[in-house]
């Protein structure tokens, strides 16, 4: 019986989105009655429900063994009626469980979850599923070829202008399609409007580049851990042999990257960690089982790794950060404080009739104890994605010119400047390091893991320059462009 009215439970809290109780969720007259809430809309629901289950088991003259068949005979009743409901309420029913279980149909799982590598199409990347803003343009596709630019706001394709609400199916129906067809998007370019006719071809994308920073830096980029064995070969690739190439340090950046197969991650992980045997990270279910990937000692030892992060990183990207901060000892650099604290992974059902089911069956450790789902990863330093300041009204600032207190020149209004841009000096910047200099200086150095000292050291000042750039020099270029990269490879060289 106790199973059962957990199988009741669930169900009931579904209840209010099939209409089938609508007697009970809303008064016939609602200027009579105040209206209720959802809560106490679901709470009478539920009462009545009971109430039918306790006549039935009471004063029914058929006898019934198991009463949750009760339930799914109503159920089936109503949507053999109501077809068109069916999928919103499984979908219901699963995330009854968590957020993360779900009933898709085909179409829906596959533009919400897989992570293809490769499409037919002209090679972009839109903002966001709800406008033409195009995010990315990739580099030798023909939109690329073509000279479509990021920034760019597609409007019409084919001279057919896109409704408000329909870029996503456009998106998908009409600029990818079948290789070797034509397709023309017009575009808004600030004040221009712009067409250009391509022609789709084969789009192989993938999700892991590297570039060279200087000084012995490299930057790894993996965009996300796809699911099946080419990310991996990407990254063996692109990975193996840096250090005989000359690189001494090593930037990971998996911001925005919502995860991935747990195998894959595991066999790129397997490629970094230098110990042998250290506990990466373990699965572990409700009945207690658990499987932990131990290294294979198969990485070589950088002198400073670092790993990017924000708030979108999440699942399998957590997974990466937290087990290279914990057995490499990477230094988390985030543009938020913690990751977005997804540490459950599914398992996939594929129905005869391409419906997809998803579950959360297990619990994802980093090492063996150390629990994040829902917290996230904490970063070691965060690293806002920009300051709205005038960076030309900055002064210069040198790194080599550290000071003590009582020092006076403009290294020291440069400092302070920048520590007011950070919110943490109030006073009007000038010359002399005095007491609020000092004050500033050491909520800057408990902030970003430095010694809290009387000393404006060469990396305390580089680390502030930066965070907040001046018009100056390459480094405060990408500082401009990318405050949080650009802190890490600072870190990597200083």
């Amino acid at each position: 019986m106790k199973k059962f009215r957990r199988v009741v439970a669930l169900l009931l809290a579904v209840a209010l989105m099939l209409g089938c109780c609508g007697a009970l969720a809303a008064s016939e007259d609602a200027s009579e009655e105040p209206e209720l809430t959802e809560e106490e809309r679901l709470s009478a629901i539920q009462d009545r429900l009971w109430l039918l289950l306790d006549i039935i088991e009471n004063y029914s003259l058929y006898e019934t063994e198991d009463e949750a068949s009760l339930f799914v005979e109503a159920l089936s009743e109503y949507f053999l009626r109501h077809p068109e409901d069916f999928t919103e309420f499984a979908d219901a029913f699963m995330q009854t469980q968590d957020g993360y279980s779900h009933y898709m149909e085909p179409e829906v799982y596959d533009s919400s979850y897989t992570m293809n590598d490769s499409f037919v199409g002209i090679g972009v990347e839109l903002e966001n599923a709800n406008d033409g803003l195009i995010k990315v343009v990739y580099p030798n596709t023909p939109a690329d070829e073509a000279g479509i630019k990021a920034g760019d706001y597609i409007f019409s394709v084919n001279g057919r202008e896109i409704p408000e609400g329909e870029f996503y199916n456009v998106f998908q129906t009409k600029l990818r399609g079948e290789e070797g067809t034509s397709v023309t998007v017009g575009v808004r370019r600030g004040d221009q409007t712009l067409s250009f006719t391509m022609v789709r071809r084969k789009i192989v994308l993938s999700n892991v580049s590297m570039e060279d920073m200087g000084d012995g830096v490299a930057y790894v980029r993996i965009s996300h851990f796809g699911d099946d064995i080419s990310t991996f070969v990407d990254f063996v690739n692109v990975y193996n042999g840096l250090d005989e190439q000359g690189f001494t340090s090593v930037v990971f950046d998996v911001r925005g990257n919502n995860g991935g197969d747990a195998s894959v991650l595991a066999n790129i992980l397997n490629q970094i960690i230098w110990e042998k045997d250290a506990a990466m990270f373990t699965e572990r279910n409700r009945f207690g089982d658990e499987v932990t990937h131990r290294a294979m000692g198969l990485g070589w030892e950088p002198e400073q790794v670092v790993v990017l992060t924000n708030d979108y990183t999440a699942s399998s990207a957590e997974i990466f950060a937290g087990v290279l901060g914990e057995v490499a000892g990477a230094a988390i650099i985030g543009e938020s404080e913690y990751t977005y604290g997804k540490g459950v992974g599914q398992y996939v059902f594929s129905l005869e009739d391409g419906t997809m089911i998803l579950i959360t069956a297990s619990e994802a450790l980093i090492g063996e104890d150390i629990h994040y789902h829902g917290k996230g990863i904490k970063a070691d330093m965060v690293v806002s994605p920009a300051y709205d300041y005038a960076a030309e009204e900055l002064l210069p600032l040198n790194p080599e010119l550290q000071f003590y207190p009582h020092a006076r020149g403009n290294v020291v209004k440069a400092t302070e400047q920048r520590l007011a841009v950070l919110g943490l000096f109030s006073g009007t910047p000038d010359t002399v390091c005095d007491s609020e200099t000092l004050e500033a200086l050491h909520s800057f150095q408990r902030a970003h893991g430095f010694r809290e000292e009387d000393f404006a050291s060469r990396d305390v000042l580089t680390a502030l320059r930066v965070l907040v750039p001046g018009l100056q020099g390459a480094d405060e270029k990408l500082a401009a462009s990318d405050p949080a990269l650009a802190a890490a490879v600072a870190l990597c060289k200083k």
